[in-house]
């Protein structure tokens, strides 16, 4: 997989993430932001890049879409916030990083909608499923998610996955 420069147009190959309660999906992006690479969602109907940071944000400049080849090579982890840590022989793909923490990629289904956002982790636990709707930051803890994952049976290692089998 690779991460292509957004121009407000969703490539082909971009990698669908969710839907929102609309009915228009979400793709995978991230965006650098006050020193912090940040996870968060594009509509095909808009140019900038949806994002928590305290609040919504919204950028223009900066954004990148994760793309691929083959969607099959991914899969969606369901599991508990706390136990991410604890995958073993999964390549839990990385949507950025903050001081001192990595941030995945995740999402939460309800009320007829899956909301793509950030997880962001330490080496031992998880703070928090990080989503954006309505102009604000929802932060998840006590939930079940789910997590973005490259498929563990198609490669041997990957510089943009951390796999928790040490």
């Amino acid at each position: 997989y690779y991460w292509k420069d957004y121009d407000g147009t969703v490539p082909k190959d971009a990698l669908f993430g969710g839907i929102d309660k609309r009915g228009r999906p979400m793709y995978l992006a991230r965006t650098l932001f006050e020193d912090k690479l940040i996870s968060g969602k594009v509509f095909a109907d808009e140019n900038y890049i949806h994002f928590g940071w305290f609040d919504e944000k919204k950028l223009t400049q900066n954004i990148k879409i994760l793309c691929t080849k083959n969607t099959n090579n991914f899969e969606w982890i369901p599991t508990r916030l706390n136990d991410i840590t604890r995958l073993t022989g999964k390549l839990v793909v990385i949507g950025g990083f903050q001081s001192g923490h990595i941030t995945y990629i995740g999402r939460i289904s309800s009320n007829r909608e899956t909301n793509v956002g950030k997880v962001i982790c330490n080496e031992k636990d998880c703070q928090g499923l990080y989503v954006t709707k309505d102009g604000k930051e929802i932060h998840h803890t006590n939930v079940d998610l789910e997590v973005l994952s490259y498929r563990s049976d198609l490669a041997v290692s990957n510089a943009n996955c951390i796999n928790y089998d040490r």
